[in-house]
């Protein structure tokens, strides 16, 4: 079995969408054995959220040799924050990170499994700033780094968002078998 994820982002402004493109993901081990095991073993479900990050360094830095498993939700952490390496970027009008609800399970082609949400995850920007990234973590809590972390992803450059944009997201991931 082999799992992999895309995000497909949508930047709007006043209705006009500014940017819209796709990035793949790294997809950490202790996120992907929870969502298998609550898929395939049929154990208690855990919710996931997304959060919107800096991008500052690429998530690839969790296959680093010193990056010891089980730290994964430690890379995320409130802003300015000496012990993580990825600020999260809380100027959106929720009080909590918003749930990615997967409500959509597709066959696909050689033999594969594609589960995502048909519903984007929305984002409402409250503050100015830079966006450079997205991630899925286990805990609903903004600029905390508890849970879980099944992914995440450097935009391929920094969204400039503005009070009243909003970035809509949307997350797929793919099950192949060979």
């Amino acid at each position: 079995m082999r799992m992999s994820g895309r995000y497909r982002v949508k930047h709007s402004r006043n209705g006009k969408i500014l940017h819209a493109f796709q990035v793949n993901n790294v997809m950490m081990f202790e996120g992907v054995e929870t969502w298998a095991r609550s898929v395939f073993e049929q154990a208690t479900a855990e919710t996931w959220y997304m959060g919107l990050a800096d991008g500052l360094p690429d998530p690839m830095f969790l296959f680093e040799p010193e990056f010891s498993q089980g730290d994964e939700a430690n890379f995320i952490g409130a802003v300015g924050s000496p012990t993580t390496d990825w600020d999260e970027i809380a100027n959106y009008s929720d009080a909590t990170r918003p749930a990615w609800d997967p409500d959509t399970f597709q066959i696909v082609a050689s033999p594969g499994i594609r589960v995502r949400n048909s519903v984007d995850t929305l984002f409402n920007i409250d503050d100015h700033g830079l966006i450079g990234g997205v991630f899925l973590i286990s805990d609903n809590v903004k600029l905390a780094n508890n849970g879980k972390l099944l992914s995440g992803a450097r935009f391929p450059f920094d969204v400039r968002a503005n009070v009243g944009d909003k970035m809509e997201i949307e997350y797929e991931i793919f099950i192949t078998f060979s």
